[in-house]
C-alpha cells in the first residue's frame, strides 16, 4: 500500500471522506477536521495531515490487492478498516476476512 499514498498539500483534503494515513509501517483510515488553518486526523489526533503521506479512500476504490496470494479489490472502508472483495458466490474465498484493519498487509497488484 505504500506506493498509493504521498504527502498532501491542504487543498487535497475535506472533512466528508475516508483517508488512508501512513505513519511509519502502520495504517490509519480516518476522517480530517481542519484545525487553526490546517487539517489533523480524527482517530490519530497527533498527526498534521501535511506531514505525513495520505491519501483518499475513494481514488483507492477497485484497487486490486493480495494477501496469502489471494487477489481481490478494494470495495468500501470503514472508520477504521478497509472492504476487501475476495470473490463472489462459488469463486468467494470465506478464507480470507472481507474487512482488514491494518492495510499494512495488503500489497497492491
Amino acid at each position: 500500500m505504500e506506493n498509493l499514498v504521498s504527502y498532501r498539500n491542504n487543498d487535497y483534503f475535506n472533512s466528508e471522506d475516508y483517508y488512508l494515513l501512513q505513519d511509519t509501517c502502520l495504517y490509519y483510515v480516518t476522517k480530517l477536521h481542519r484545525y487553526n488553518g490546517s487539517w489533523y486526523c480524527n482517530n490519530r489526533l497527533q498527526f498534521k495531515c501535511t506531514s505525513v503521506p495520505i491519501t483518499n479512500m475513494n481514488e483507492l476504490l477497485g484497487t486490486r490487492v493480495t494477501r496469502c496470494g489471494k487477489v481481490g479489490k478494494i470495495t468500501k472502508f470503514t472508520d477504521d478498516a478497509i472492504g476487501v472483495y475476495w470473490g463472489h458466490g462459488l469463486n468467494a474465498d470465506k478464507s480470507m476476512n472481507p474487512f482488514w484493519n491494518d492495510a499494512k498487509d495488503l500489497k497492491t497488484l
